[in-house]
């Protein structure tokens, strides 16, 4: 039987990509469930005190995440707040976690120790929004200038 010319390259080739590097050959992948009552499309993260880590999401949720650093058994996720509009940046400071999202930078605090936020308070908006899609600012860096109490 006659093998096609083109059948070394194509065996060198699969051979060639058989020793190709994987993800998990650098950086230990771990698997675990989130939460089923929303999807996750995180799009902001911020450590906060305590070990925990604050999600925020294009769909303008804030979840806490506890035991991120350990089994996937103990990891809990808690929503901290929701009706947002697409978080794009968190930022913790003086006990406030505070939000940049498509039309607001806001601060937000759980004054009663539930893991919800209670509090929500405009920082600025002063930016406006109309329909076009690219009218919105991201991040939320403190920078040495900026004073307790914003």
């Amino acid at each position: 039987m006659k093998l096609p010319a083109l059948f070394p390259l194509l065996l060198s080739t699969a051979l060639a990509h058989a020793a190709d590097p994987k993800e998990s050959d650098y950086y230990t992948i771990t698997t675990f469930d989130t939460p089923r009552e929303t999807r996750l499309e995180v799009s902001s993260m911020e450590l906060l005190p305590g070990g925990k880590l604050a999600l925020g999401t294009r769909r303008g949720e804030i979840w806490t995440v506890s035991g991120a650093d350990g089994a996937p058994a103990k990891v809990r996720f808690q929503r901290f707040a929701g009706g947002q509009h697409e978080i794009m940046g968190l930022a913790w400071k003086d006990g406030y976690i505070y939000i940049t999202n498509r039309y607001e930078v806001a601060r937000l605090k759980d004054e009663d120790g539930d893991g919800r936020a209670d509090t929500f308070a405009t920082v600025t908006d002063d930016w406006g929004v109309s329909g076009d899609y690219h009218e919105y600012t991201f991040g939320s860096r403190f920078d040495k200038t900026a004073t307790s109490g914003l």
